[in-house]
This record gives structure tokens, C-alpha cells and sequence, in this order.
């Protein structure tokens, strides 16, 4: 892109991604996007534990799912840490096995939803719906392994219909 674009403009271009004003959007949109993703997951799991005959407050079942997200902060932390010092990309989960050409295929995708921080997370999720809701530590599991499954299921899909648009 830089080769189509004067020298001038290029130059100016950068500086308005590198500043402040760029990096307090980025963080705040960042944010925003956390917070939804949260509340999506809450209410989803809430809807499923509450057909499995769990009972809890929806405030209850965020704190849960909020909870069980230090994991995902704890990976971040590493992922962040390990890129400041090498200058390379994390391939999260298991798509290291892949080339990085393949890492927006479905089969990249679905392995670098495989990693320990989410499985720690699931599991969580279901110790803690288990208890806050008072249900079976089976429908618990079922109910968090199910978000999983379909939350995984959804971003490949995405990423087919990505690929599908790509010229080939």
C-alpha cells in the first residue's frame, strides 16, 4: 500500500495511527468488544442453564462468566508478553501445526480454538454454573462444552465464508 501512496500522505497516514487519539480508540473499542462478547456468552449460557432447570440471577451468571474468564486475561498477558520481546505473532492453541498462510483456513481456525486457557476457562464455566445455578456438574459441563462446541462451530463457519470471497 505504502508503494501506491506519496511519500507525504504515507508519512501522515502513520503518524495518525500512531497517535494517541488511534491508540485510545483502539483500547476503548477493545473494550466494548469485551464487554459485549461477556454479556452475549452470559446470556446464552444464563438461557441454557435456566432450560436445564438452573436458577440463578442474570448479575449472578455474568460474575460467573466473568470469573471464568481470567484465563483468557492470563493468555493475553502471554501472548502480549512474548510478543513484545520477539517481534513474531503468537499462533494461538493448536494452530502452530498449520503454515501461516493457513491460519485463516477452517481447519486453523478450529485448531487455535484448541488450547489449554480455553479449556481451563470451559471447565470454569461449568464449576461455576454447577453452583451458582444448582445444577448437575453433567448439565453444567454439557451446557459449557455446548457453548464451546458452538461458539467454535460459528468461527469456522465464518472462516469458510471468508475464504470464499478470497480470490483465488
Amino acid at each position: 500500500m505504502s508503494d501506491k501512496m506519496p511519500p507525504e500522505q504515507f508519512a501522515q497516514a502513520k503518524q495518525m495511527i500512531n497517535s494517541p487519539i488511534a491508540t485510545a480508540m483502539t483500547v476503548v473499542s477493545g473494550l466494548i468488544g469485551v464487554i459485549l462478547a461477556v454479556l452475549i456468552q452470559t446470556s446464552l449460557l444464563h438461557l441454557a442453564a435456566s432450560v436445564f432447570g438452573g436458577s440463578a440471577k442474570f448479575g449472578i451468571g455474568l460474575a460467573t462468566v466473568a470469573f471464568a474468564q481470567v484465563p483468557i486475561i492470563i493468555q493475553q498477558i502471554f501472548y502480549s508478553i512474548y510478543m513484545a520481546a520477539s517481534g513474531k505473532l503468537v499462533k494461538p492453541g493448536l494452530s502452530g501445526v498449520v503454515s501461516a498462510d493457513r491460519l485463516a483456513s477452517p481447519l486453523g481456525v478450529f485448531l487455535s480454538r484448541l488450547d489449554i486457557f480455553s479449556i481451563w476457562s470451559i471447565f470454569l464455566v461449568a464449576i461455576g454454573f454447577s453452583i451458582t445455578y444448582k445444577i448437575s456438574k453433567g448439565k453444567s459441563g454439557a451446557i459449557a462444552a455446548g457453548y464451546w462446541l458452538a461458539s467454535t462451530a460459528f468461527a469456522v463457519a465464518l472462516s469458510v465464508l471468508g475464504t470464499s470471497f478470497r480470490p483465488a
